[in-house]
């Protein structure tokens, strides 16, 4: 049987992400794999660039507050870590946790290209919430399976009942 051992987790911050990473963190734990978490952020549209432009006309100030929106990214992304991990009772999940990032980029590009350069043997992320009988895998998800020569794995999302 083979077992990953390196695992890329993409998440959105979503609360489908966080119940996904509860199955991750379990398929880590019996397979003693690393984990790493990657948060891929879509680069400003053009029209949010020209948005900028109007009200920073400072050079500086605009340079500034993209590396601003940077860091507020890698901040929302351990808030959503620590919160995942507070909600399902993780503990000692630093241990597999080999790394948090935020990668500038459309998810369904970064995603496969972050796991090769991880050196990672499966790709895993969570579902859209299932609606009536069918299972509704988002643009990204579809992509990434598409586009990827790394294993991929889906979790569906589950509600508490």
């Amino acid at each position: 049987m083979i077992f990953a051992k390196r695992i890329l987790f993409a998440t959105d911050l979503s609360e489908n992400s966080a119940y996904a990473l509860r199955h991750v963190l379990a398929l880590a734990v019996n397979t003693g794999a690393d984990l790493f978490i990657t948060h891929a952020a879509e680069k400003p549209s053009q029209d949010q660039q020209v948005t900028l432009m109007m009200f920073m006309q400072d050079e500086t100030t605009r340079e500034d507050n993209l590396s601003h929106r940077q860091s507020h990214l890698e901040e929302e992304l351990r808030t959503w870590l620590a919160s995942a991990l507070a909600d399902y009772e993780i503990t000692d999940a630093e241990t597999l946790i080999q790394g948090a990032e935020v990668v500038e980029g459309h998810p369904a590009d970064v995603i496969p290209r972050r796991a090769k350069a991880l050196s990672c043997d499966l790709i895993a992320i969570g579902s859209h919430e299932n609606t009536g009988s069918f299972t509704f895998l988002g643009a990204v998800a579809k992509r990434i399976l598409r586009k990827s020569d790394i294993p991929t794995m889906v979790i569906p999302y589950r509600k508490a009942r």
